[in-house]
């Protein structure tokens, strides 16, 4: 009886049944990408798929940039203030972001050489990425709403749609159309614009978009939250993002290709940590701000759960990779040797979001800043000085700063918990 009576209150318990939703939709969109990687490996060169990945990359870092992180506020404070607040917040997210878009877009303009040079692209596909990312501003928000009302459903179908569209438009453009890795660019570009009107509609509809007007207060929580974010986010872009440039400058892009197709399977991994932390972050910020001792205890359990629960998973990927490659994309069996560091790399990050939110709640973002941006420094110094003598040190680099990030946000974390809760709790 105790058995069953366990199933039932696991199949009752909001959290896991949500959990396991966003799980699902994070392993369908994971399967998407997945499939869409396996085919356009076969259809365009590793020198091919490294120029994508410079792209891919790029886009990482203008995410960052172009909200100046301040997206984030509205999932910590909407708990916090009625809609109307919310609603302002918003707005300010918007202002924000569309002021960034004009000044990086003046910028491209007065140094479109340094910025060919340096980047490796053209203007013409610096001026689509960062136009794409002010757009995934606006379905961020979208999507975080949902998140945040847990409502996986609709946040599901919208994820799998937008998928299925690049999907579907991707293979369009790159094999009957054979235009090479520009095609999968072409596709993404036209699928946001797609989605950014939806996302509009559904805003408005929920009374969420109101038009964007200057409010001080709105401006200055959302800057305050999100500006000493910058370098903690632009930290993990250095981690994961510059390694590749630094690549691309000692050899060519076809090592540039090995890598990123190594990083991508290995990055399955932390997008199954990523989907569940969408609404393990909602139910922590619910607890905290409940301050009950039992609410307290089960989130201690489920970080030891979830913990074995990323290392089981870490590794069926990583033998499943190691099998699969040789045998349906023989052409990067190079990238193989990279796996493993990858893998495990992306295990310690799964981990970091189980300690990072409680960071985010109580706002202390800054020594989360100091903590990251310098790991990353020691990062790209390392990577800077060993990777023109093997890759393979940058791919082993990724995986000692990731284990050290972890572990000192785990220090701080518990550090924390104990000035800002219940003293009970915290013993407990």
């Amino acid at each position: 009886m105790s058995i069953l009576k366990h199933i039932n209150t696991i199949k009752n318990n909001k959290l896991v049944k949500n959990g396991f939703l966003f799980t699902l939709f994070s392993f369908i969109n994971t399967g998407i990408s997945f499939l869409l990687l396996i085919i356009l490996a076969r259809y365009i060169s590793p020198s091919e798929y490294g120029k994508l990945n410079l792209f891919n990359t790029l886009i990482t870092l203008l995410n960052i940039i172009i909200s100046l992180n301040s997206v984030g506020i509205i999932s910590v404070d909407f708990f916090n203030y009625p809609k109307n607040i919310i609603k302002k917040l918003i707005s300010s997210v918007i202002l924000i972001s569309t002021g960034v878009l004009l000044f990086g877009i003046l910028m491209i303009i007065l140094f479109n050489n340094f910025s060919i040079k340096a980047i490796g692209l053209s203007i013409e596909y610096q001026f689509i990425a960062i136009f794409i990312c002010y757009i995934q501003v606006f379905t961020s928000i979208n999507l975080d709403i949902w998140r945040l009302e847990e409502r996986p459903t609709q946040y599901g179908v919208y994820s799998i749609a937008t998928g299925f569209a690049n999907f579907g438009l991707t293979l369009l453009l790159v094999i009957p159309y054979k235009m090479g890795w520009e095609g999968r660019i072409y596709a993404q570009s036209c699928v946001s614009i797609i989605f950014i009107i939806l996302s509009i509609i559904i805003l408005n509809r929920k009374g969420y978009l109101k038009k964007p007007k200057f409010d001080l207060w709105a401006i200055k929580n959302s800057l305050s939250f999100g500006l000493p974010l910058i370098p903690h986010s632009a930290s993990s872009w250095i981690r994961q993002g510059l390694d590749r440039y630094i690549i691309n400058f000692f050899y060519t892009s076809v090592e540039v290709g090995y890598f990123s197709f190594a990083f991508n399977f290995a990055n399955i991994i932390h997008i199954i940590g990523s989907a569940f932390n969408s609404t393990n972050s909602v139910y922590i910020y619910k607890t905290l701000a409940e301050d009950s001792l039992d609410k307290f205890q089960q989130l201690k359990k489920q970080i030891k759960i979830l913990t074995i629960t990323f290392i089981l998973i870490t590794i069926l990927v990583y033998i499943s990779v190691i099998v699969f490659i040789p045998i349906v994309t023989p052409q990067y069996e190079d990238s193989i040797p990279f796996l493993l560091p990858l893998c495990v790399s992306a295990l310690f990050q799964c981990i970091y979001y189980l300690y990072v939110n409680y960071i985010f709640y109580y706002k202390k973002t800054k020594i989360l800043m100091y903590i990251t941006f310098l790991m990353s420094i020691i990062h790209l110094t390392l990577s800077i000085i060993l990777t023109r003598y093997s890759i393979m040190f940058t791919a082993y680099i990724t995986l000692f700063v990731n284990i050290a990030i972890t572990f000192l946000v785990y220090k701080y974390s518990k550090k924390v918990l104990k000035s800002k809760t219940n003293e009970e709790i915290y013993n407990n």
